[in-house]
């Protein structure tokens, strides 16, 4: 049918005032034929052309059905005996079903026996291969055993080191040993565990010590090497902090030796910075001059040793350099901290120290805005007073108080009253 139809729209009247093809395209949309083609046309002659190829359609659909009549009719003779047709092979396609799903099965079955000898199989070679570490961790023990115990022995400090660096390697062994072992681990094992790990950190804290006090440069750096394979950068610094930065800060930040102290606070701060250029020169060398041979990369001992035991010890042994009480005295010691400050960050990796909690909250401790108000009413004072008497003044100025006023301005901005830090409140309170 629709052969015939497609012909007949390939070969419509010629007289007709449309194309017939218009009407099979998707977008047909009456609205739009009959605005395309009123020009084209009156209404009428387009109705009367319309009923034409309504004429032609219906004829075309007629002859169509006349053709095709004796295959509708016999349509129904040809589907006799199809139920029989059915019946018969019912039976065969059940049975085959049944074999395929007995087949299924039986896949199944195969692959979950497949897959549990598979699972059987990885937890053997699992557990083959945590009694092999096992074994390796109690040969391992053995080892840093024997090589801590010749440490404990050795007076020689080369040699020493050299043995440091084999136990570092061994211990990282067994530390990889152990993980994978560690639910056949025994309590003994575990507390010998603890125990070597102790006596090593310990006997490197005392190498790291002594290679210092000796000026080894060469051998701090491979004590520091062994901290970084054994990923105990932290662990130095916190042993350094402990061992020498804390003794020689207990000596030097409390309020006798800062009474003591010819300049004050700022001889103080020179003391501390002394020790950064002498105790620390070795180990700064070794850390931060990028020009050695043998920098050691991940430690910075300034601002993780040094820095929280001077701040927690200027935060507890020295209060009296923060009380704002007198305004002269907390601007002195004010001054005396920053170019403290300014110092330290030159030896050291001054965005690191400026994150650093404890320079935050050191920073907090001193209340500018109490001297910012103490300040103030110091200077606007004279100001409020020189207004109130109204007196007549000698030099540049008529009025006394215009004098006073020009004198405070000029006092807010002098050297030992102004802090850069409190700018903003200084021109505020000028304006």
């Amino acid at each position: 049918m629709s052969n015939l139809l497609d012909n007949l729209i390939s070969s419509p009247p010629s007289d007709l005032c449309f194309n017939c093809n218009e009407f099979t395209k998707d977008s047909f949309s009456v609205d739009q034929f009959l605005q395309e083609h009123r020009n084209m046309a009156n209404l009428e002659t387009m109705r009367d052309d319309l009923g034409v190829y309504l004429k032609t359609l219906r004829s075309a659909m007629i002859e169509l059905i006349n053709k095709d009549y004796a295959d509708f009719v016999n349509l129904s003779s040809n589907l006799i005996g199809l139920d029989k047709a059915i019946t018969s092979i019912q039976l065969p396609l059940g049975q085959l079903k049944e074999e395929l799903l007995v087949v299924q099965n039986n896949i199944e079955d195969a692959l979950n026996e497949v897959s549990a000898q598979l699972l059987r199989r990885k937890k053997i070679q699992e557990k083959k291969r945590s009694l092999k570490s096992l074994n390796r961790v109690h040969c391992s023990l053995k080892k840093l055993n024997c090589l801590i115990t010749e440490m404990s022995r050795e007076k020689d400090f080369t040699l020493n080191c050299l043995q440091l660096e084999r136990a570092a390697m061994e211990y990282n062994q067994l530390q990889f040993h152990v993980s994978r072992c560690s639910s056949y681990l025994s309590k003994t094992d575990n507390q010998n565990l603890e125990e070597i790990g102790r006596n090593l950190y310990k006997f490197l804290d005392t190498q790291f010590v002594e290679c210092q006090n000796k000026d080894k440069e060469d051998q701090l750096c491979r004590i520091l090497g062994i901290y970084l394979s054994l990923g105990m950068s932290s662990q130095a610094e916190r042993s350094y902090r402990r061992e020498k930065v804390s003794p020689a800060m207990r000596t030097l930040i409390h309020e006798e030796a800062l009474a003591s102290n010819p300049r004050g606070l700022s001889g103080l701060y020179n003391s501390l910075i002394a020790f950064i250029d002498d105790e620390m020169k070795v180990l700064r060398i070794a850390t931060q001059l990028s020009d050695k041979r043998c920098k050691i990369n991940g430690f910075d001992f300034v601002v993780n040793s040094y820095w929280p035991e001077v701040e927690e010890r200027l935060e507890l042994n020295l209060t009296s350099i923060y009380a704002p009480g007198n305004p002269d005295h907390f601007f002195m010691c004010y001054s005396d901290t920053l170019q403290f400050l300014n110092k330290l960050e030159s030896r050291c990796d001054k965005k690191l120290l400026r994150e650093h909690p404890q320079y935050q909250s050191f920073m907090m401790r001193w209340n500018l805005p109490v001297y910012y108000q103490i300040r103030f009413q110091e200077i606007a004072g004279s100001v409020e007073a020189a207004l109130e008497e109204c007196q007549s003044a000698t030099g540049e100025w008529r009025l006394a108080a215009t004098a006073v006023v020009w004198t405070s301005l000029l006092r807010c901005w002098a050297d030992k009253v102004f802090i850069s830090q409190l700018t903003h409140r200084y021109s505020t309170s000028s304006q």
